[in-house]
């Protein structure tokens, strides 16, 4: 299964770089809970109900798990998103999930 989990770099109302410390411990964790991640930099943006557009800087992780057996790793996964969303005071993070296979291919 691979996850995409979308973490802000900033928090509303506070200076920039407040996550940086938020997320080198989730990496951490990425890598304790699920085995490791991928990030990669990005811009997310949506429209206010105002029609004012938003964007901010984003943190884009791909993570690749593989347990037979393991259903509740959506579940592991929605919790995840609910306490990072808490804890960075956002409406929301966003988190998909897919079916397709990932290999890991060694020379």
């Amino acid at each position: 299964m691979i996850t995409t989990l979308i973490v802000p770099n900033v928090t509303p109302g506070r200076p920039y770089p407040t996550n940086a410390l938020y997320l080198q411990a989730l990496e951490a964790r990425l890598c304790q809970e699920f085995g490791g991640f991928t990030a990669a930099q990005g811009q997310g943006g949506w429209r206010e109900i105002s029609g004012r557009v938003i964007c901010e800087p984003v943190t884009i992780y791909t993570i690749a798990t593989y347990r037979p057996g393991d259903g509740d790793i959506c579940t592991n996964f929605r919790d995840l998103a609910r306490e990072i969303a808490r804890d960075l005071e956002q409406e929301c993070v966003y988190l998909s999930f897919s079916t397709d296979n990932a290999e890991f291919i060694a020379p």
